[in-house]
């Protein structure tokens, strides 16, 4: 059974996208892809950018964030399916099914279709067992994560254990 999960990105106090997560939603998977694509949460946001000035590390705008995580979730989720899929053939395929690690992300998209969906800007009731709330206080990303049982985390981006499966010390110093 898959562990759905829903991700609200937030511009001000306004939910701006959503993205539905199919499969994998726990801190340990889905919340490790967000930290990957956020440089462990260290993402900064800026409010505009010339040609001169190409910060590393930086997103213009929580719309920016939003539409960065989407393509991220979407190519990363498509690599995993079929890295999955194919490592599972190469235990009964050809030479050339084994060659699995080797896929690139055109093809993955390619042969993977579902998995990250965008929903209206804060849909619910999707059958999610995890929620995550992403939004910035200037330019530091800032994170909330909440499962059926209530909040498991919430602070800076940055001090969020996707390892632990203790609420306490999955929110670190938390809010």
């Amino acid at each position: 059974m898959s562990t759905r999960a829903l991700v609200h990105i937030y511009d001000e106090s306004k939910v701006i996208a959503t993205i539905y997560h199919h499969h994998d939603g726990y801190p340990s998977h889905l919340g490790k892809l967000l930290m990957d694509l956020t440089d462990n949460g260290r993402m900064k946001v800026v409010n505009g950018y010339s040609g001169d000035d190409n910060t590393p590390g930086a997103i213009n705008g929580m719309g920016n964030l939003a539409a960065y995580l989407v393509t991220g979730l979407t190519i990363l989720g498509a690599s995993h399916h079929v890295g999955f899929m194919t490592r599972m053939a190469s235990k009964r395929g050809t030479a050339k099914e084994r060659k699995a690690d080797s896929i690139t992300v055109p093809e993955a998209l390619k042969n993977c279709i579902g998995g990250v969906y965008l929903k209206d800007p804060g849909a619910s009731d999707c059958g999610e067992e995890w929620t995550y709330r992403i939004s910035s206080r200037g330019p530091m990303l800032t994170l909330i994560v909440d499962d059926s049982e209530g909040r498991w985390f919430g602070g800076a981006m940055s001090e969020f254990n996707t390892e632990s499966e203790d609420r306490q010390a999955a929110a670190g110093k938390g809010v």
